[in-house]
């Protein structure tokens, strides 16, 4: 599911460039590492030198946003401390 929803906004996002731009593949999307406390996932796509900032910030923005919007949470570190009084 993360694959799709990032392959979409990704489709979406007319400064990410695709095969049929000439020294451009399309997005590449997978699964990289199941960690202990995070699932990795890697991502490549190609654009223009002077978009590469903008799309960098902009598609972290929107991973944050549109991933949670489509019922995927993040994993964050978790510490739970129980106290007894004796």
């Amino acid at each position: 599911k993360v694959c799709e929803v990032l392959q979409t906004m990704f489709k979406e996002d007319g400064r990410i460039l695709n095969a049929t731009t000439e020294g451009a593949a399309d997005p590449f999307v997978a699964l990289g590492a199941l960690n202990e406390s995070s699932i990795q996932f890697i991502i490549r796509v190609w654009v223009k030198v002077e978009d590469y900032w903008d799309v960098n910030f902009d598609t972290v923005a929107k991973i944050y946003d549109q991933l949670p919007k489509k019922g995927i949470n993040f994993s964050y570190r978790k510490l739970d401390i129980n106290i007894l009084n004796k």
